[in-house]
This record gives structure tokens, C-alpha cells and sequence, in this order.
């Protein structure tokens, strides 16, 4: 063999790689997958290094070779290239697969969705409780009769939302909170079939939009549509850049304590890239400043853990 193996930076101390910290079905996936990969990557890599050697012996300035070697050479040169040639698309195969199910597979445990449970509710769950507590009381009154309530979250026809945020005590905060909660909500990944984002509702229960037509689905930019909204002044939409980066932060840690690997299954970057100005740049702004924080924060555990 050309070349030894070495083990990969992804395991770190035996026992501590990233598929150890979390026993879901999505790791246990994913380090197939991974595996998969690596001895294709190690195949590719020996018949690349063949064909570079029958090559050589062809090209070598020697005396002239008999015809039938030459043949044999070409022949096993094409033999090789053909097998190169599927163990590439073995590995386009694998990246696909792992893409397309691993959102779909459940990353959390019983374990973990007990730990996600724990501790006392946070501020962005208060503020999804008085968002559904003014619901409940805009839904009292006649003229917002389009509000109904299945499986515990408040369905709202479409054609009544302007008029509900404007029954709302505080109609800025309302919809900066919707739209907050909204965006994570619809960054879930294939949620209809996402094993999270029902237990992400379960905590948040997040109002969603009655088209009437199950063929047409809002996105959350739609919230902002309205010209009303349109014309909030600095100061109101400050307050819609506060309450989305309270959700980055809350639905993260949360995401952390439910499935080690939420990445593959929640993303906001597709919702927010379809927002108008000067919504886009003002909620990615709010983005990058969480992450910051979370990033830092993440650093600070690295090192605490490293210094037990």
C-alpha cells in the first residue's frame, strides 16, 4: 500500500469523537455515512495511484515493448479508469443520501428530549405565551373570527392577520414576536416529515398561516408585506431586530440540549435570504451578532472542558 492510514481529526480521544457525544439514529447514520465515505476515498486514492503506474510503465524510454505487454497495459489503464470512475459516482451517491434523509432522521434521544425539558422557561418562551395569550383573547371578539386552535397552535386565516395584529394590545411587539418564531419555525428542514420540529412547537407554538389551499404555502417574509408594516419607523423595527436575536439564541441552545447535530436539520439562512430590504439587512445583522455570541460562548465551554 502506498500510503497508511491516520486517524481522522474528527475523533479526537477514542470514546470522544462527535458521533459518540449523542446515540441518535441521525449519528448513527451519519457515521456510516462518514465511514462510507472514507474507504471510498481510500479505494479512489489506490486506483488513482495504479493508474499512475501502468501510465509510467507505458511512457518509460526503453526498448521497444512487445505489442501484447502494451495491450495488457492499455487494457488494465481502462480496467482501472472504469472503476475510478464508479467509485466517483459511489461517492456523489453518498453525499446525496446522506443530504436527503439525514434531516429526516430523528437526532434527538429520550434522553435528550428530557434534558431539553429541564429548567425554567425562557424569555422567548414568555414571550410565545403572550403572543398566544393575546390570540386567545383577539379570538373572543367578533370581528377576528378566523382563529382557530388545532393540536394546540392557533391557526390564522390569512386575509385576517392585519386585522388581528392591529386588535393586539401592542401590535409592534406582536408582530416582531410572529415573526421571530415564524422564521425559526419555517427554517426547519422538511419539517412536515422532522422529527424536532414537533417538539419544537410543542415549546413554542409558533401561530401558522391558513392559506385555504394546500398547494400554496407563506413564507415568512409575507408578514412584512403589508404596507403598514412597511412604514414602521427605526425605533419599531429595532424592536423586531431585539426579539429575533432573542430567538437565534433561544432556539439554538434549546436545538443544543434536544440533538447534538441540529445543524442538518434546521437552517435559517433559505427564510431570511428572501426577505426585502431593509428587513434582510437588518435581520442579518441580528444573525451574525448571535452567532457571535454563541460562538464565543461555545469557545468558552471548549476550554472549561479542557481544563477538567
Amino acid at each position: 500500500m502506498f500510503f497508511k492510514a491516520v486517524p481522522n481529526p474528527i475523533h479526537g480521544k477514542q470514546h470522544h469523537n462527535i458521533f459518540s457525544q449523542c446515540d441518535s439514529e441521525r449519528s448513527k447514520f451519519l457515521e456510516h455515512s462518514y465511514y462510507n465515505k472514507k474507504e471510498l476515498e481510500r479505494i479512489k486514492a489506490k486506483i488513482e495511484y495504479n493508474i499512475i503506474l501502468l501510465k509510467m510503465k507505458l511512457w518509460e524510454r526503453r526498448k521497444v515493448k512487445f505489442l501484447n505487454e502494451c495491450k495488457i497495459i492499455q487494457e488494465n489503464v481502462l480496467t482501472l479508469s472504469e472503476a475510478l470512475k464508479s467509485c466517483k459516482e459511489q461517492l456523489v451517491n453518498n453525499d446525496v443520501l446522506e443530504k436527503k434523509y439525514a434531516p429526516l432522521i430523528p437526532g434527538h434521544t429520550s434522553k435528550s428530549l428530557k434534558r431539553s425539558k429541564m429548567g425554567p422557561r425562557t424569555k422567548f418562551q414568555k414571550d410565545c405565551d403572550w403572543l398566544n395569550a393575546e390570540l386567545e383573547l383577539i379570538s373572543e371578539i367578533s370581528q377576528a373570527s378566523d382563529i382557530k386552535k388545532i393540536d394546540g397552535i392557533y391557526q390564522v386565516s390569512m386575509f385576517a392577520v392585519p386585522k388581528i395584529i392591529s386588535l393586539s394590545s401592542n401590535p409592534i411587539k406582536f408582530h416582531a414576536i410572529w415573526l421571530a418564531g415564524w422564521i425559526q419555525e419555517a427554517a426547519f428542514v422538511n419539517k412536515e416529515l422532522n422529527s424536532e420540529h414537533k417538539y419544537f412547537q410543542a415549546r413554542y407554538r409558533i401561530p401558522s398561516i391558513d392559506t385555504r389551499n394546500q398547494n400554496y404555502q407563506l413564507n415568512p417574509e409575507w408578514l412584512v408585506s403589508f404596507p403598514p408594516m412597511q412604514r414602521l419607523k427605526s425605533d419599531d423595527k429595532t424592536k423586531i431586530a431585539e426579539y429575533f436575536y432573542r430567538s437565534v439564541i433561544d432556539v439554538d441552545q434549546w436545538l443544543g440540549k434536544l440533538c447534538r447535530l441540529s445543524w442538518m436539520s434546521h437552517n435559517i439562512y433559505p427564510v431570511i435570504g428572501e426577505f426585502p430590504e431593509p428587513y434582510y439587512s437588518l435581520i442579518e445583522a441580528e444573525e451574525e451578532k448571535s452567532y457571535k455570541y454563541l460562538e464565543a460562548k461555545w469557545e468558552k465551554n471548549i476550554k472549561k472542558l479542557q481544563n477538567q
